[in-house]
């Protein structure tokens, strides 16, 4: 935890970061936490290069790690952590087909190549550490392609592997 605090008089804000302080009337202050916290965004949908529909439910890893930014930056920091997120993600989602979304191994690194967040932790003093991917939904009518394609790859291994069974017992026949 950091205590902010700021003058009254002078307007001027500085940080207690630990031990005890006496706070005199004409200082302002407010407790803000610099542990790592996560951010659930909702389920939404973004449009592959391949044109298919995807859902993504993502979730974010930041902390605090300039407060003096945090508490008196002009804008709300966690509402521009969103629009940026999910600006990144919708741009991350349209450089990708259906199989690099559901194959690979997102980072954050691969997610921000052009480090934004790190300008963004010098606009707002909250730090992005991590992201993950916690579910990538296909549409159902593909999901139900992939089933099909299962199906048949499964019947023509059988059809195959019955085709070698009659083939063997031929060669035994004669």
């Amino acid at each position: 935890m950091a205590l902010i605090c700021q003058n009254v008089f002078t307007g001027k804000p500085f940080v207690k970061t630990s031990g005890f302080a006496i706070m005199m009337p004409w200082v302002k202050s407010k407790m803000v936490s610099l542990a790592r916290n996560t951010i659930d965004y909702p389920k939404e949908k973004y449009r592959t290069s391949d044109g298919i529909e995807v859902t993504v439910d993502l979730a974010l890893v930041f902390s605090v790690v300039d407060p003096i930014k945090y508490e008196f930056n002009n804008n709300d920091p966690m509402q521009e952590m969103k629009m940026r997120t999910q600006d990144m993600l919708r741009q991350f989602v349209a450089s990708k087909n259906v199989d690099e979304m559901i194959n690979e191994n997102h980072s954050l690194s691969s997610f921000d190549p052009n480090r934004n967040y790190d300008l963004f932790t010098e606009e707002t003093g909250i730090k992005i550490h991590g992201l993950s991917f916690k579910t990538i939904e296909l549409p159902q009518s593909m999901i139900d392609d992939y089933e099909k394609q299962k199906m048949q790859e499964k019947e023509n291994k059988r059809l195959l592997a019955e085709a070698e069974m009659k083939k063997q017992i031929a060669i035994l026949d004669s």
